[in-house]
């Protein structure tokens, strides 16, 4: 069987760890998503002395075995009005270990959490959508207790994209009831947002970039069955000795960056790394997106030449956390 064609994902919180949170239901709003996804289940080889239920030994798919997750969506803003949180990617970003604080008509934060908790930061549920292109087949997966890594990528010119990657817990594959049809809107009818012109702020100062990219820094966390191959009881999420939140700032070569931005990037003549906040804001409309990285530390900066144009690539390390505010 050939899943490929038409893929539509939904993703909804769940409050209680592998416990389908559509609860046999179809998602009513879908996720924007750029490409297609990549939904691969761990199948089990099994002898004929464990029998199918044909009688015969092969390879099955069992409710609960390992599966990878992964794909990437287009940033969108808060709901309808201040306050609200971003449809579907709520749920994404608190399966990515990030605690949800609404402030009413004002705001939606996320805050990057240190440790590995399932009561405060909630795992998901993917609901995927599939016609097959070879038979006109329809088919629905479900995959439960998923943990995922987001990093966020900006390129001037081009859509503002998370990509998401992690993994969860094979439920069901199982055929449509009915045909599935291309929604009219995906991630509440938001408008994606694109990037255009990107300049880093320092000091009052304003320096040119062609890219940006900011990742969690965090590693995910397995448990498995001893017993049952493939098997995996649980996913969380951690940080792992030495790793932090952070990411990267690609200069364009300007005199005022040689003298200015790249200094900060050497070793420092003390012992005390010099830090600050990082803020990188989106807005679309009435929409804002705001993404923190607090005590920012630059790393030793890279040089790149590509059709003869210089850019200096600059690590960052978010030495006190990181943070995602809708309004």
């Amino acid at each position: 069987m050939a899943l490929s064609d038409r893929h539509i994902v939904g993703v909804k919180s769940e409050t209680t760890y592998g416990t389908d949170a559509f609860t046999g239901s179809e998602p009513t709003d879908f996720l924007g998503i750029l490409g297609e996804p990549k939904i691969q289940e761990l199948s089990t080889d099994i002898g004929p002395m464990e029998k199918t239920a044909d009688g015969f030994g092969g390879s099955v798919l069992r409710v609960g075995d390992k599966t990878d997750v992964s794909f990437t969506v287009y940033m969108v803003g808060k709901g309808v009005a201040a306050g609200d949180t971003p449809p579907q990617h709520d749920a994404l970003l608190k399966a990515s270990n990030m605690g949800e604080t609404v402030v009413a008509a004002t705001s939606a934060t996320y805050d990057l959490g240190w440790g590995r908790t399932q009561t405060e930061v909630p795992s998901m549920t993917v609901y995927e959508g599939i016609r097959d292109d070879e038979s006109g087949d329809y088919f629905t997966r479900v995959v439960t207790g998923c943990r995922v890594v987001p990093t966020w990528k900006f390129e001037d010119g081009a859509d503002a994209k998370v990509e998401f990657a992690g993994v969860g817990r094979y439920s069901t594959l199982s055929t449509a009831t009915t045909a599935i049809s291309n929604p009219s809107e995906y991630s509440g009818g938001k408008t994606r947002m694109k990037v255009q012109g990107m300049v880093f702020t320092y000091d009052g100062v304003e320096y040119p970039i062609v890219s940006a990219e900011v990742v969690s820094g965090m590693t995910i966390d397995e448990d498995h069955v001893v017993s049952a191959e493939n098997s995996m009881d649980s996913a969380g999420l951690y940080l792992a000795n030495g790793d932090k939140p952070g990411g990267s700032l690609t200069f364009k070569a300007r005199s005022s960056v040689l003298t200015d931005i790249l200094p900060l990037t050497g070793v420092p003549s003390g012992c005390s790394v010099p830090t600050a906040e990082v803020t990188i804001t989106l807005s679309c409309g009435g929409d804002t997106i705001t993404i923190t990285g607090n005590d920012c530390a630059f790393g030793a900066h890279s040089k790149n030449l590509e059709n003869s144009n210089y850019t200096f690539d600059v690590p960052l390390t978010f030495l006190g956390g990181l943070s995602v505010e809708y309004t």
